[in-house]
Formats: C-alpha cells, sequence, structure tokens
C-alpha cells in the first residue's frame, strides 16, 4: 500500500503528516523528513499530523519513539487528528505520557 510523508513550517513550528500506513516501510522518508526538520529548520515545536494516517504498527510505534529521543526534551510533539483506531493504539501503548496526543 501506498504511503507519503508531508512537511510544512509554519512559524516556530514543523508539521509532518503521514499519509497512508505508519510502518517500516516509509522508515527512510519519515527518518529523512525529521532530520531535515529538526537540523534545518529547529522547531519550536512539531506536529505530527496523523489525519491521514489509516494504520500504525509497531515499527511506526518504534519510529515515533526514537523520534521522541532524537528531537530531545526541549521539543514539543504533538500528535494531532488521530483516527479512533490509531489514537486507541497509541493510548493503550501510553503513549500520552511521552507526546501531546489530541
Amino acid at each position: 500500500m501506498y504511503a507519503s510523508v508531508s512537511v510544512s513550517h509554519r512559524d516556530h513550528d514543523s508539521i509532518i503528516g503521514i499519509n497512508g500506513r505508519f510502518d517500516f516501510n516509509i522508515r527512510a522518508k519519515f527518518k529523512s523528513v525529521v532530520n531535515d526538520a529538526i537540523n534545518k529548520h529547529r522547531p519550536a515545536k512539531i506536529i505530527l499530523d496523523l489525519h491521514m494516517t489509516d494504520y500504525i504498527d509497531s515499527s511506526g510505534m518504534g519510529m515515533l519513539l526514537l523520534f521522541r529521543e532524537n528531537v530531545g526534551a526541549s521539543v514539543n510533539i504533538d500528535i494531532i487528528n488521530c483516527n479512533p483506531h490509531v489514537k486507541s493504539i497509541l493510548k493503550i501503548s501510553n503513549f500520552q505520557k511521552i507526546f501531546n496526543i489530541t
């Protein structure tokens, strides 16, 4: 299944979107987009917009944990617009303790 990763910037924030399945198949693109956002734009906050994400598996969750670790504690990360299934998986896994999930 096709999936894509996009990024945009607004003020001091970077907005990363996942379209499709958040799984192992997008790891290289996700890593590239995240590294670019961190190193080139130095955002105060990163918003991960999952409104077009229809699925997340353990590798997607692992990427989120590495993402959190790589940006450091000084950068806030918000995960927004999750569909009920994705939000349920994140909450069951207690990701709300390390991300702001809305």
